[in-house]
């Protein structure tokens, strides 16, 4: 289902947006406006600067309802609660009709239901997410499903490179494309965790514990298929979902792009090659900048941005990254084993990456659907997937929507 385009509603409130995220924001705030009669409370679940929010704010009032709309926002980046805040008052002293009760609170999945006020009376909650990274959007259906307050749930996910998969091991680890994926990764043999990877293991019948929420799959269906078949995704497959051709960031810095993968791409194989890397430094300097480079697979692991790198060399690159801060490195030497071993190899990476990315709707639908399909497993049938954006300006685009009885959905 396509969102009409004629409701798109042009913003003016914030001047420093660029245009995709004033595209979103207008787009998800009217949907929203249009569709949370029923509801007294919105929960924005991952609201970055709360863009959305601010949005939904300025139509609210705009439609000069006689109720009360209370809008929670949650986000774990610091910078972006205190943008927010910044956001909230100035909206205050322009507009008296919105009024700003601001409470910063720390919440994790263990106490999220103790610390957020119950603003909502029964079926009065709408929870929404735009570009919720990882299993953000799997634990919003989870609370959809669960709370008899929640009766609605606009959710748009991303970031599915750091979903946690569920697997089962045993089932799966006869299969000549897992042992194929795992043959350069480290295995822990007792439970099947790819240290770099996310993968959490789970038996074939288990009950799944209903305080643990998994990014894919959460529904019993494609899971059941997925073992069977002794399939599973990965972390490069799910990385690869992210990446669209039609994404106009993407054509316009096309090289730029396939440098910095190719670079960081190489670096981490030479850095791995144990015969490469002898010849860089003594032996023990070589594991611990190995163990370095398995860290580096992981989400902690905060990567610098490099400006301008079409005009870097490899050892230029090297220089610059975090990982060889404290490591004495013959840059030459480095610069030599790129230009013998791997620069040759650039155009076979484009292809690849290009390749990867016309595939990349397929991943995306299986994981959008697997979401899908688990909602209308717990009983809500009343629910369906919505391309709500300009595919060329926001390339994750399916909006999740789904309604409890009573609900009406406005288009």
């Amino acid at each position: 289902m396509n969102y009409p385009r004629e409701l798109f509603v042009p913003s003016s409130s914030y001047q420093k947006q660029r245009n995709k995220k004033d595209h979103e924001a207008s787009r998800m705030a009217d949907f929203l406006n249009q569709n949370i009669q029923d509801s007294s409370t919105v929960i924005d679940v991952g609201c970055g600067k709360g863009y959305v929010s601010l949005e939904l704010a300025d139509l609210y009032v705009k439609r000069q309802s006689e109720n009360k709309l209370n809008i929670i926002m949650v986000d774990g980046q610091q910078n972006n609660i205190q943008s927010l805040k910044q956001e909230f008052e100035k909206r205050e002293k322009l507009n008296g009709q919105i009024h700003t009760e601001l409470h910063t609170k720390w919440i994790n999945l263990l106490n999220y239901k103790d610390v957020i006020p119950d603003l909502g009376q029964k079926n009065q909650i709408t929870i929404t997410g735009i570009h919720q990274c990882g299993n953000l959007s799997s634990l919003s259906i989870h609370e959809f499903c669960k709370n008899a307050n929640v009766n609605q749930l606009a959710i748009i996910g991303c970031c599915y490179n750091c979903l946690t998969e569920r697997m089962n091991y045993e089932m799966i680890k006869s299969s000549q494309i897992f042992q194929q994926y795992t043959n350069s990764l480290q295995v822990d043999e007792g439970s099947g965790r790819l240290w770099d990877d996310q993968f959490v293991e789970c038996k074939l019948e288990q009950e799944i514990n209903p305080e643990l929420v998994f990014g894919f799959p959460i529904s019993r269906h494609v899971w059941q298929q997925m073992n069977l078949s002794q399939l599973f995704l990965g972390r490069s497959v799910r990385n690869a979902a992210t990446v669209s051709l039609k994404s106009q960031k993407l054509l316009k810095n096309f090289d730029d792009t396939i440098t910095k993968l190719f670079y960081r791409a190489a670096y981490e194989a030479i850095i791995q090659d144990k015969n490469a890397i002898s010849t860089l430094q003594g032996e023990e300097e070589s594991n611990s900048l190995k163990q370095k480079s398995y860290d580096c697979g992981g989400q902690v692991h905060k990567r610098r941005r490099i400006k301008k790198i079409k005009e870097l060399d490899f050892k230029e690159y090297v220089e610059q990254i975090n990982l060889v801060n404290s490591y004495q490195i013959d840059m030459d030497k480095i610069q030599s084993e790129f230009d013998k071993n791997y620069k040759p190899l650039r155009k076979k990476f484009e292809i690849i990456y290009i390749l990867k990315a016309l595939l990349s709707p397929l991943t995306e639908s299986l994981i959008v659907l697997d979401r899908l399909i688990y909602i209308q497993e717990q009983g809500y049938s009343d629910s369906k997937i919505i391309e709500i954006f300009e595919k060329q300006l926001s390339t994750r685009n399916y909006l999740i929507y789904a309604k409890k009885p009573s609900s009406k959905l406005v288009l």
